[in-house]
């Protein structure tokens, strides 16, 4: 096992326990992970308004400039993120289960008619993933759940105005 000693503090630990530098691409930074945050934390602490603003701003246009060129790669973060913060899913379930239902909505069969992709469903109470689904079924599905007449009280409706028109 490969091992490393940080020299903050002075422990030689195995090289999991260091990050990866990314600009080298063949290295661990050098010091430890526990060490790594103590200074990153105390870093930006000591950073002044105006140095934070400034790295703030160039953080800002660095991505800016990078979204417009590379718009894919950033939908495909967003939507790893997006999937793994809300439902704790990877964008390999979605892509699986899109595949399993023909990239169509579980219920209806039609694919999502504004564009945006089918939305996870999910169980409020356990919190269990079931499907995906367009819009509209997902909004009535949630709705129907939560009140459990709702479709009675929808259909009355239609019905009401169906004889009144």
């Amino acid at each position: 096992m490969n091992t490393k000693r940080c020299p903050a503090c002075g422990l030689i630990l195995p090289i999991t326990e260091f990050y990866w530098n990314d600009k080298a691409q063949r290295c661990k930074v050098g010091k430890c992970k526990k060490c790594w945050a103590i200074y990153v934390k105390q870093y930006k602490a000591n950073r002044t308004k105006a140095q934070r603003s400034k790295a703030q701003k160039k953080d800002t246009e660095w991505a800016r400039r990078d979204r417009a060129a590379n718009p894919d790669k950033w939908y495909l973060r967003w939507m790893r993120t997006d999937l793994k913060k809300k439902f704790g899913v990877t964008i390999e379930w979605y892509g699986e289960r899109l595949a399993a239902q023909g990239g169509v909505c579980a219920i209806c069969g039609k694919s999502n008619s504004s564009g945006r992709r089918l939305a996870v469903d999910h169980c409020h109470k356990t919190k269990s993933n079931r499907g995906l689904l367009c819009s509209p079924c997902n909004t009535s599905l949630e709705r129907m759940e939560s009140m459990m007449d709702w479709h009675e009280k929808a259909l009355a409706y239609l019905a009401h105005y169906a004889a009144v028109s």
